[in-house]
């Protein structure tokens, strides 16, 4: 972690001269922000990061404002299965917002960061700061196979993760209960819910 300079200006003399220490303290600079993409620390007032250039908007809000709503979770107990029978639908549980969706999948759908016309099955995941979690445009394909749920990654920048391991780019993998999928680094934790009627 870098030092923090702090300048203490002391007036001393019949002239009032001024003679500044510095003291070098420990901890993070307050005009510093980190890159949500490469991780390089940079002043706070840029609008793009020097080392990857991703666009930076500076914030007038000092201070994080309360949440008035409790955050919306499903059991933590699955049974881990992989099937997925006929009445279930799967619900995405996106983290750490906790926004739920569910979903039919009758058929195929990619997520990712595209704002795709009425009627096609692109789920946009821009309202979960996508781009500074990494998710490319066509990130990955969820896919209702029988009584099965698969994820196929689409040769995403980042990776999609399945359950810690990232997958190989298209080669479906099956998705149980429970599971945990990382789009660059967003969270989504799949589950199987008969009836369900969560939405976003």
């Amino acid at each position: 972690m870098p030092d923090v300079i702090i300048a203490i200006t002391f007036v001393s003399g019949s002239k009032g001269e001024r003679l500044t220490n510095r003291l070098a303290t420990s901890g993070p600079r307050a005009d510093l922000v980190d890159c949500a993409i490469c991780g390089h620390r940079f002043d706070r007032d840029l609008t793009a990061c020097p080392q990857c250039g991703t666009p930076h908007q500076a914030s007038d809000h000092a201070f994080t404002t309360e949440v008035r709503r409790p955050p919306l979770t499903l059991p933590a107990k699955t049974d881990g299965s992989s099937v997925l029978a006929d009445n279930c639908k799967v619900v995405m549980q996106f983290l750490p917002s906790a926004v739920c969706f569910s979903l039919d999948l009758r058929e195929p759908l990619t997520l990712g960061r595209i704002i795709a016309p009425p009627g096609t099955a692109v789920m946009d995941l821009n309202h979960f700061n996508a781009y500074r979690h990494g998710v490319s445009s066509w990130h990955c394909r969820l896919e209702r196979r029988d009584t099965r749920l698969y994820v196929t990654d689409l040769n995403s920048t980042n990776g999609t993760y399945l359950n810690g391991e990232r997958i190989p780019a298209y080669e479906a993998q099956i998705v149980s209960d429970g599971s945990e999928l990382i789009l660059g680094t967003l969270r989504i934790i799949i589950f199987f819910h008969a009836n369900a009627i969560i939405s976003g």
